[in-house]
């Protein structure tokens, strides 16, 4: 009788133990703050879902956009001591390049022309 009060015991504490460590688990995860969003976290996610972009076509997206925001902060680190005229051709010409490579490269042929159609109405330079 004694050896099943033991066991007893023994199953509550370990338990109350993994109750404990999923809490604390749980909670932790529950108070990461959020990442912060990208300049094209919207719009990378509308690709995504408006052109049912495989994961691999998701991720060569991931690596167009990361190198378009990468060469957007160079380039206005090069021109931070100039007007915004000055900079803004060749961001221009950078958003017609990244935009070029997502339409010609990235998406199949079939989505190319509604693409464009998507893409008309949207700037070449972020805000």
């Amino acid at each position: 009788m004694n050896s099943v009060r033991l066991w007893v015991l023994l199953l509550a504490l370990v338990s109350f133990g993994a109750g404990l460590a999923a809490g604390v688990f749980w909670t932790t995860q529950r108070m990461r703050p959020e990442p912060a969003a990208g300049p094209f976290d919207q719009y990378r996610a509308d690709l995504v879902r408006e052109f049912r972009l495989s994961t691999e076509r998701e991720k060569h997206l991931g690596k167009i956009l990361a190198a378009y925001e990468q060469e957007i902060v160079q380039i206005k680190d090069r021109f931070q001591a100039t007007t915004m005229a000055q900079m803004e051709p060749e961001l221009a010409e950078r958003g017609r390049y990244y935009r070029s490579v997502i339409q010609n490269q990235l998406l199949p042929p079939g989505e190319r022309e509604r693409f464009q159609q998507m893409a008309s109405g949207l700037p070449t330079t972020p805000n």
